[in-house]
């Protein structure tokens, strides 16, 4: 089971997908306690912690896109604005359900978190169609402000 409690964002960076796409230009890190709080409820609320998420593809698990992307993320965190450009430009191109609506991406590296009593990094992916309450995002001048 993944246990959260714990767990620090170590980084994070907001995307608009929509009929434009507008990518992020800045990777926030330490963000303060109450939008940390914040991004962990968002990030993690909805999940059932006890059930298993994995990564498929049908002949090469290095052939799923998000898989490889995220991979790149955890060898090198400087990669993490790249990658994550990378991640919503593809999640937008294979999203043409008509009742997925424009909005907000998260992405999010949490350090400390717990599996199966072992200390993992662990990346947040969170499509953001209704606001929440605690979150005012902005899109400024094709720029993503979070408070």
């Amino acid at each position: 089971m993944l246990e959260v409690i714990d767990s620090s964002l170590a980084q994070y960076v907001m995307h608009y997908v929509g009929d434009t796409t507008v990518f992020a230009e800045e990777v926030y890190t330490q963000p303060d306690i109450l939008l940390q709080a914040a991004f962990t409820q968002l990030a993690f609320s909805k999940l059932d912690l006890e059930q298993q998420y994995e990564f498929f593809h049908e002949t090469n698990i290095d052939l799923n896109e998000v898989y490889t992307y995220a991979q790149a993320i955890f060898s090198d965190r400087r990669n993490f604005l790249t990658q994550s450009k990378y991640m919503a430009t593809h999640l937008k191109s294979v999203s043409n359900h008509p009742n997925i609506k424009d909005g907000e991406l998260f992405i999010g590296l949490f350090d400390n978190c717990l599996w199966r009593n072992e200390a993992k990094s662990v990346l947040a992916i969170v499509k953001i169609d209704e606001k929440e309450i605690f979150l005012d995002v902005k899109n400024e001048q094709d720029k993503m402000t979070v408070s």
